[in-house]
């Protein structure tokens, strides 16, 4: 009865996996005061299997200073993010250095694209880490 018991316990933690939240954040990148980069994006992409809610999508300077977005495109929860999808926040112009930081449950990864000023193209790409 025991053994019974213990594997009914177990069975039922490994079929209800616990999401937990966690943050990445991007190292600083420097825009050079617009000579080479006109934008940067915070891209978040979900890369699990089920939705996933993103809390948070910020953009800092140097300083530590939060820099306000002009577009996001990220989900309001209790709205959330679907799998496979990615979602942006972005600032354009962008004449400073800045890094991205997110908050997500789930499999999520980061990104901090800056954009070319001659063509809009990525120039640079920076992935968060924990």
């Amino acid at each position: 009865m025991k053994a019974a018991a213990l594997l009914l316990i177990v069975t039922g933690v490994l079929v209800t996996p616990i999401a937990r939240a966690g943050t990445l954040t991007t190292s600083l990148v420097i825009s050079n005061g617009h000579t080479i980069a006109t934008g940067v994006f915070c891209e978040v992409t979900n890369i699990g299997t089920k939705p996933t809610t993103v809390t948070a999508v910020q953009l800092f300077n140097g300083a530590g200073t939060e820099i306000a977005f002009d577009s996001n495109d990220c989900p309001v929860p209790p709205a959330t993010l679907l799998p496979h999808a990615t979602c942006e926040a972005g600032k354009d112009p962008f004449s400073t250095g800045g890094y991205c930081t997110a908050t997500a449950g789930g499999k999520f990864r980061l990104s901090l694209n800056l954009l070319g000023t001659t063509d809009n193209n990525t120039i640079e790409v920076v992935q968060g880490t924990k």
